[in-house]
C-alpha cells in the first residue's frame, strides 16, 4: 500500500485501529475472505476437518459458581421463605395465582416498614445496641430478598451451563490439559473450534461448551449461516 511519503504507522497505531475499528467486523471480514477463496475454486465444501482446544480465560481460577450448589442453596432458602410466609399469611394477601417468593417477600417488607413507621422505631447498629423485633424481622426479609435474587441471577448467568466464573461470567469451568506437573485442573475457559478444508481455515467458533460433541452441529450451522454453504456430509446424523 502506498503511503504517499508518509511515515509507516507504528505497532501501537495498528493495534489501536484493530481494537477500536475492526474488532466488531473481524468475523465478517474473515468469512468474506473465505467466500473469495471459494470463488477462486480453492474450496469445494465437501470435506471438513475440525479440531478444538481449551483456552484458559483471564479469570480467577477460584472464582467458580456451580449450578448444583446454587440450586441446593436456593432450595434451602425457599424452605425458610415459605415458613416465614406462613407467619404473615393472616396479615398479607399474597395468594394471587402465579405470585413468586420474591414478590411475597416484598409485600412483607412493605408491611413491616409501615409498622416501623407507625411505631416510630429507629434502627440501631453496632455492639451494645439491642435491635427491636421489627428491625430483626425487617432485616431478615431484606436478606432473603437479596439472597433469592442473587441465586436467580446466578442461574440466569449459567444460561444452561453447569458453571461460570465470577470474574468472567462468559467463561465455563473446564478440565484443561495436564501441565508439566500432571495437574489436570478445572479452570475457567472457552472451547475454541477451527474448521479447515484444503489447507484453508473456513470456520472459527469460540464456545462455552465443555465437550466437542456438543459443539459440532452448532459449529456447522454457524458456518452455513455465515457462508450460505453446507458441507456435503455423508452421515445423516450430522447433516445440517
Amino acid at each position: 500500500m502506498a503511503l504517499d511519503g508518509q511515515p509507516a504507522p507504528d505497532h501501537t497505531t495498528i493495534n489501536r485501529f484493530r481494537d477500536e475499528r475492526l474488532i466488531e467486523h473481524m468475523e465478517d471480514l474473515f468469512y468474506q475472505f473465505v467466500d473469495l477463496i471459494f470463488k477462486a475454486n480453492e474450496l469445494k465444501f465437501k470435506n471438513v476437518f475440525i479440531d478444538g482446544t481449551k483456552i484458559e480465560a483471564y479469570a480467577n481460577r477460584y472464582s467458580f459458581v456451580w449450578k448444583k450448589s446454587v440450586e441446593k442453596n436456593m432450595e434451602k432458602l425457599i424452605e425458610k421463605v415459605e415458613l416465614l410466609l406462613k407467619q404473615y399469611e393472616s396479615s398479607i394477601d399474597y395468594s394471587a395465582e402465579g405470585i413468586g417468593h420474591c414478590h411475597a417477600l416484598i409485600q412483607i417488607k412493605y408491611h413491616l416498614s409501615r409498622q416501623i413507621k407507625e411505631q416510630n422505631i429507629i434502627f440501631v447498629k453496632g455492639i451494645g445496641h439491642r435491635k427491636s423485633q421489627l428491625q430483626r424481622e425487617y432485616e431478615k426479609v431484606e436478606e432473603y430478598i437479596t439472597r433469592l435474587e442473587g441465586y436467580k441471577n446466578s442461574l440466569r448467568k449459567m444460561n444452561g451451563r453447569n458453571s461460570y466464573s465470577k470474574t468472567d461470567n462468559d467463561a465455563t469451568f473446564m478440565r484443561m490439559k495436564e501441565d508439566h506437573m500432571r495437574n489436570g485442573q478445572l479452570k475457567p475457559g472457552y472451547n475454541a473450534q477451527v474448521a479447515s478444508e484444503g489447507g484453508y481455515i473456513v470456520g472459527v467458533m469460540l464456545s462455552q461448551e465443555r465437550s466437542d460433541v456438543s459443539t459440532l452441529i452448532p459449529f456447522l450451522e454457524r458456518i452455513h449461516g455465515k457462508t450460505g454453504k453446507k458441507f456435503q456430509l455423508t452421515d445423516r446424523r450430522f447433516r445440517v
